[in-house]
């Protein structure tokens, strides 16, 4: 078969995803087929952020599309990655708000299927993206990574007295991407943080 390249091959796997989410049953009931659909969005993204078609902005809507059909699928870590797709996207793009808001959907879905650390990866992703222009903003989600981790890595049934008394050390790896001193302890304080 010939390869798919073009935005007019985007634009029909796009068609083929809506067809496959108005899918009915032989007593015409609706029957949406989501993995199909999310693989043909998924598809067309790749496509339109390619090289040779540069169609970003559709990129990143076929991106949201495969998201939701997966969503709706239930399978939320494949949601997560295709939100991060169109988050890195953006990135690229300089619109490092929208990008950061795209980080925080994925970082949301990853909670759904319990893969904390992929979470707080898409956390920090946000808070990398806008930590040049709104350091209060990336301060919170680093913190917001930080506290999800800290309170992984405690007993399931801790209460938080018991996370203040243990001290749980904070994974390396996070506390190495907080380089905001002073601002990150007084903000840490003023969120209730376990950790300053």
């Amino acid at each position: 078969d010939k390869p798919m390249t073009t935005k007019a091959d985007a634009d029909a796997l796009m068609e083929q995803g809506d067809k496959h989410l108005k899918n009915k049953t032989f007593l015409f009931k609706k029957s949406p087929e989501y993995d199909k659909a999310a693989d043909c969005f998924q598809k067309a993204a790749q496509i339109y952020r390619s090289p040779l078609v540069k169609a970003f902005d559709q990129a990143i809507a076929a991106f949201e599309r495969a998201a939701e059909a997966h969503s709706s699928g239930g399978v939320h870590y494949n949601a997560a990655t295709a939100l991060e797709s169109a988050g890195n996207i953006l990135r690229d793009n300089k619109d490092v708000r929208k990008a950061a808001s795209f980080y925080k959907r994925a970082s949301d879905m990853y909670k759904r299927c319990d893969n904390v650390e992929k979470s707080c990866d898409a956390t920090i992703k946000a808070a990398k993206a806008v930590s040049d222009e709104d350091v209060d903003q990336a301060i919170i989600y680093y913190l917001d990574a930080m506290c999800a981790l800290h309170l992984h890595h405690l007993p399931h049934n801790a209460t938080r007295s018991d996370a203040y008394h243990a001290r749980a050390p904070v994974p390396a790896k996070v506390h190495s991407l907080a380089p905001f001193g002073q601002d990150l302890k007084t903000l840490g304080r003023e969120r209730g943080s376990l950790f300053f």
